[in-house]
């Protein structure tokens, strides 16, 4: 299954799973007029094309302490994919790193990265990111506020 062969219920059900996927299955149903065991099926098939990749519970940082979120952006040393491997199992084990990216220009990757506080944050690059070998250098931007945060995809 993929976004061309969606029909507006299928869209439907993944625009509400995206706002609260902790609906029952009889409350979703409901929500999009379907019977519960059509419903069903409808949501096991979307999972199972992998257009449903998990259900998680999202957290709030501020309310865990980790109140300083940074981009980093990170080039490496040699262009090699041995490198990038390297680098990108090491940065894998960082659970400060919430996401990472390829980027193009000057810098390889960007990192985001949430911490408690700007101690916390020197702690991580001094100890952490710079003490990676493949790191040759890196560039930082702090977050002064999150203005948007979404994790629900466009669907339309």
């Amino acid at each position: 299954m993929t976004t061309q062969t969606l029909d507006q219920t299928d869209r439907h059900i993944l625009k509400i799973l995206q706002a609260d996927g902790r609906l029952s299955n009889a409350e979703l149903a409901e929500r999009v007029n379907l019977s519960t065991s059509s419903c069903h099926r409808r949501v096991r098939l979307l999972e199972q094309s992998g257009l449903i990749d998990k259900y998680v519970a999202l957290l709030s940082s501020e309310a865990l302490g980790l109140t300083l979120t940074v981009f980093i952006e990170v080039a490496l040393n040699k262009k090699s994919k041995e490198t990038r491997d390297d680098f990108m199992a090491q940065v894998l084990l960082k659970p400060e790193v919430l996401e990472g990216h390829f980027i193009a220009g000057e810098y390889d990757n960007l990192l985001r990265v949430v911490v408690k506080d700007i101690a916390a944050y020197r702690k991580f690059i001094l100890d952490e990111l710079l003490a990676i070998p493949e790191v040759e250098k890196t560039r930082s931007a702090m977050s002064l506020g999150q203005w948007k945060s979404t994790t629900a995809l466009p669907l339309d």
